[in-house]
């Protein structure tokens, strides 16, 4: 779509140059050029006898294109209507960045909740892991305590305190 706008631009600026010059042609009076057909036109006229007389019918004097406001009016329509073009596709290319522009707003807020989970999954991990060894700790701690040493202990509290000590 880029790629539209500089061929519009320059068909706004090639209409405007050939509306132009087809405006001077149509304000600016035609001089006899020299050709046989305009000397065989100007030769009726030049003998005194009119050109719609010889033929039998009244011609109209001069019968030219479309008025100069005529012309400027078709050219103005024209250049309008190229405008509005560039207008609207400005406006699609505007409104296409947007879309694209919302939906990188739209993935970056998805990968970031995606890492945001994924850290919190690892958190929860490292925690649970770390409330074992707590755990494992502590129970380590507890069955040591029940093993006290004293000069004179039974061969039950022996045994318990090579159970504790893993022996």
């Amino acid at each position: 779509m880029g790629a539209r706008k500089p061929i519009l631009a320059s068909m706004l600026v090639g209409f405007a140059l050939v509306a132009t010059q087809s405006e001077a042609q149509v304000n600016t009076p035609r001089a006899n050029t020299g050709t046989a057909a305009s000397k065989r036109q100007a030769v009726p006229a030049a003998a005194g006898a009119p050109a719609g007389a010889a033929a039998g019918t009244a011609a109209p004097a001069v019968e030219s294109g479309p008025s100069a406001e005529e012309l400027a009016r078709k050219r103005n329509a024209e250049l309008e209507r190229v405008r509005k073009r560039i207008d609207d596709d400005a406006k699609l290319r505007k409104a296409d960045q947007e879309r694209k522009a919302q939906e990188d707003r739209e993935r970056a807020l998805a990968a970031k909740q995606q890492r945001e989970s994924q850290e919190a999954q690892k958190r929860a991990a490292f925690e649970r892991e770390r409330e074992r060894q707590r755990e494992r700790k502590r129970l380590e701690q507890e069955r040591q305590a029940q093993c006290v040493i004293t000069p004179v202990m039974s061969d039950d509290d022996i045994a318990r305190c090579r159970a504790a000590r893993g022996g």
